[in-house]
């Protein structure tokens, strides 16, 4: 009857979605939709539920659009069901929040990431891996939203929790304390940020061993750090090992062979080798668009590397057009430190390429201080006082 039919179409969906065959997922789920709807109404909780999974599906395919449709009227329903303080509207809150996130909508999602922490908190207890996957998903997102303090203590306290719950040398752990590194080295607190990315690799390499996935995340963490500190030979050794155990696992080309190819383009800029820097970037950025997938923050990253390399290599016509694109790419993003940046590097472009276009220059410089770094404004003081900017202006 329907009910079998439409209990077989969703564990054949799920099962297709753990097989990362979400194409196949996306037409099970499609099909339980049909028979829900036509036998149980579209206002029944079976109906939210299958939504909520269809979401799920089509944000794997990066349909993320059509997922949050799916996501918003699963969380709708939900709502209007069982209220707030239920675990299937946590749920739809939660995948919302983390896909209105990869959208670049940060603030939409920080509004669904505390609805969802607070129902699961009270549903689920503190202690949940669901709740502590919403507090991951809060803490990346204020991250973004340049309230990264805020973010830290969230994490140091979830990290506690990991800890006590998943066990010290869990994968879990091992998330955490990249995320830790990460937030320190979002705030050029290098030091802090090697000694969580070393407790990581650490535990990588005892419970996963020296040929891991997560190993290979770990050394990229730590060579970021390194980067930081100046110490580049340790963070090229750490790449090398990053890349070997990627193209090992993946092969010659993948997305994560493409994110190493990136952090050796960003080592070599730090290292003033701006021809190696471009060609890493440029790299890794084919890589990408070949194989698809890639969100318009990565790719923006990849083309305003590639800028950064051909404005120090005294091509700012070249570069110009690179950071033309990025803020194309980067649209109505919410994280404003990556816009400023953005308009920052293309308003040094212009102003070295286009004497005609110094008032706008001049405006993108002005609008862009606020997402230099600490290290960035002692670094480009003298070009600064140079045109007239006062490198506190955007403080």
């Amino acid at each position: 009857d329907w009910q079998v039919l439409t209990e077989l179409s969703i564990n054949d969906g799920i099962l297709s979605n753990y097989r990362k065959n979400h194409e196949q997922a996306q037409k099970d789920f499609e099909r339980a939709l049909v028979l829900q709807e036509q036998h149980l109404g579209p206002n029944h909780p079976d109906v939210a539920q299958t939504w909520n999974m269809l979401g799920v599906t089509l944000a794997s395919q990066n349909k993320l659009d059509e997922a949050i449709v799916f996501y918003e009227k699963s969380l709708a329903l939900h709502l209007a069901l069982e209220g707030p303080d239920h675990a299937y509207t946590a749920s739809a809150e939660h995948n919302l929040a983390a896909t209105l996130r990869r959208k670049g909508r940060y603030e939409d999602a920080l509004a669904h990431f505390e609805r969802a922490l607070t129902a699961r908190k009270k549903v689920l207890g503190d202690e949940h891996a669901e709740t502590l996957k919403s507090i991951d998903g809060l803490a990346r997102t204020l991250q973004h939203l340049d309230r990264r303090d805020e973010a830290v203590t969230l994490v140091t306290g979830q990290l506690a929790v990991r800890e006590r719950v998943s066990g010290p040398r869990s994968k879990e752990v091992i998330s955490t304390c990249e995320l830790l590194a990460e937030l320190h080295a979002d705030a050029e607190n290098w030091n802090e940020s090697r000694a969580a990315a070393e407790r990581e690799l650490a535990i990588a390499l005892e419970s996963k061993g020296p040929d891991d996935p997560l190993t290979a995340r770990a050394r990229l963490t730590l060579a970021t750090a390194h980067t930081g500190l100046g110490r580049w030979a340790d963070s090229r050794s750490n790449l090398d090992e990053a890349m070997r155990i990627r193209r090992k696992v993946n092969g010659d080309e993948s997305s994560e062979v493409a994110i190493v190819l990136h952090a050796l383009g960003s080592l070599a800029l730090e290292q003033k080798k701006w021809p190696e820097a471009k060609a890493s970037f440029e790299k890794s950025l084919a890589m990408r668009e070949k194989l698809g997938g890639a969100t318009n923050e990565t790719l923006a990253d990849g083309k305003t590397g590639v800028g950064r390399a051909m404005l120090m290599m005294d091509q700012p016509k070249d570069a110009v057009l690179q950071f033309e694109e990025v803020l194309k790419l980067l649209g109505d993003v919410d994280d404003r430190r990556r816009l400023a940046r953005a308009k920052f590097d293309l308003g040094r472009a212009l102003l070295l390429s286009d004497p005609a276009s110094k008032e706008r220059a001049m405006t993108l410089l002005n609008d862009g201080l606020p997402g230099l770094s600490a290290r960035e404004r002692e670094r480009l003081t003298p070009m600064l006082e140079k045109v007239g900017l006062m490198p506190d202006a955007g403080r």
